[in-house]
């Protein structure tokens, strides 16, 4: 969105979300893009052509009351390797590694969003609720979220529980 950082939605609480949207829908909403004002200018198009071909900023609707977001990812992960040399050609590197070593619950996983429609199947909805604090009619939806990366995604489970990996590493 204009006037805003590539990226920084995140930094913005809800209200403010809703400003910056408010915001942009009141300086640019409706009117011709850049680059359409450009063809207009160019006597290439009229600005109802333009219109007409949906080359204008669209309105951008308010957020929902308790709408669903996805948290930060968080983990810190660990690699120890003791590579020793066996004579003139081989080297031998024993390691340790571990992934989320604190064990930090993340949701939303890469790949894995939420669908937008929050009816409560599975990877739609926060156990009913559109926050993470809200739990829509029932307090039994509270005990956990169901867009919580778990292990059983198979290599690269990134952001998944606590995990650890031994190797041996071979070169000749």
């Amino acid at each position: 969105m204009p006037s805003t950082n590539i990226g920084s939605t995140g930094k913005y609480s809800t209200t403010n979300l809703n400003n910056v949207i408010a915001s942009y829908n009141n300086s640019y909403a409706g009117k011709l893009t850049p680059a359409g004002q450009v063809l207009v200018n160019s006597s290439l198009f009229t600005g109802q052509q333009l219109v007409a071909l949906g080359a204008y900023s669209p309105l951008i609707q308010s957020l929902p009351g308790n709408y669903a977001q996805a948290t930060w990812l968080k983990t810190m992960d660990l690699r120890l390797t003791w590579p020793f040399q066996v004579g003139e050609r081989l080297k031998i590197e024993p390691s340790f590694s571990a992934f989320n070593i604190f064990n930090w619950a993340n949701f939303g996983g890469p790949g894995n969003q939420l669908s937008g429609v929050l009816d409560g199947a599975p990877g739609t909805s926060l156990n009913n609720s559109s926050s993470a604090g809200y739990c829509g009619s029932s307090t039994t939806y509270c005990t956990s979220r169901q867009d919580r990366i778990l292990p059983g995604s198979g290599t690269y489970g990134y952001g998944a529980p606590r995990q650890m990996e031994f190797g041996v590493r071979f070169t000749f």
